[in-house]
């Protein structure tokens, strides 16, 4: 089955941009990004953030926009018969390059795992004038790490830039 990411979530004077890989099947139900329940991208938002916890997209959305933070996917499209990162084929890239020289404050993009940053390097050049960092997949996939661990990487991450 063909899916589509959704369209990125930006604020105009954005600093950094969080890049997945494609929406989960749960995502795409809910039409929502990193919507799976035991996901960690948003409870490790709002706790770098020290905001209270919620599962209101707008609330998700604002919170992300008002801190300097875009999110989109690698993929515009792929064939992912699933939610693992492992089983997507058919990559069609969003243009992320392009993305990000209409947006000259991003000085950073965050990958949300390997899978993420893998699919960056196959289909665009690194630019110059940004700084690419990897950073464990919140996704429940990715075991190796629990949620305290995620946390702390992304928190010092994000506390380097931000």
């Amino acid at each position: 089955m063909r899916v589509k990411s959704f369209a990125p979530i930006c604020a105009p004077k954005a600093r950094a941009l969080v890049l997945g890989t494609s929406p989960s099947v749960e995502s795409l139900r809910v039409r929502q990004s990193y919507a799976h329940p035991r996901n960690a991208f948003w409870p490790i938002m709002f706790k770098i953030f020290g905001a209270e916890f919620s599962t209101d997209w707008d609330t998700r959305k604002n919170l992300l926009m008002s801190n300097g933070i875009c999110l989109w996917d690698i993929a515009c499209s792929c064939i992912r018969p699933g939610s693992l990162d492992s089983d997507m084929r058919g990559v069609v890239p969003n243009d992320i390059n392009s993305f990000l020289s209409g947006l000259p404050e991003i000085k950073t993009v965050f990958f949300n795992g390997k899978t993420a940053e893998k699919f960056y390097d196959v289909f665009f050049e690194r630019l110059e004038t940004v700084n690419y960092m990897p950073m464990p997949s919140t996704s429940p996939a990715y075991a190796s790490k629990n949620f305290e661990e995620k946390f702390l990487l992304w928190s010092k991450a994000f506390k380097e830039i931000l």
